[in-house]
């Protein structure tokens, strides 16, 4: 899985589980005027600040003697390669906040 698809997975999920219900007093409060995200769906400031949520994984001791060396081997390529994708996206993250706390300042900016 390339960083694109982990991306649009990750967009897919975020959007199932922030969606709010849609019942009627929803949809009254995005058709009565401008836009306002609800307090619980805005970012989190500070959320991708402190990385002490990420704990990095340790790639398999390679024992080349040993039956499963060859699998220990493929199991490390693979650990780094998924610590590779979580910098990526760590760095996605970030571009995205500071994506959505622009748009905030301007929304901000233009309703006053």
């Amino acid at each position: 899985m390339n960083a694109e698809e982990t991306d649009q997975r990750l967009c897919r999920i975020h959007q199932t589980t922030l969606q709010p219900p849609l019942n009627n007093a929803h949809n009254i409060s995005r058709t009565g005027g401008a836009f306002t995200p609800e307090p619980a769906l805005a970012p989190v400031p500070g959320l991708w600040d402190d990385e002490s949520w990420f704990e990095p994984l340790e790639a398999p001791s390679r024992n080349p003697s040993g039956s499963d060396g060859g699998r220990d081997l493929v199991m490390g390529e693979e650990l780094e390669l998924l610590r590779m994708s979580l910098d990526q996206l760590t760095a996605h993250f970030r571009a995205l906040q500071i994506v959505v706390e622009r748009a905030r300042d301007s929304l901000e900016r233009t309703s006053r």
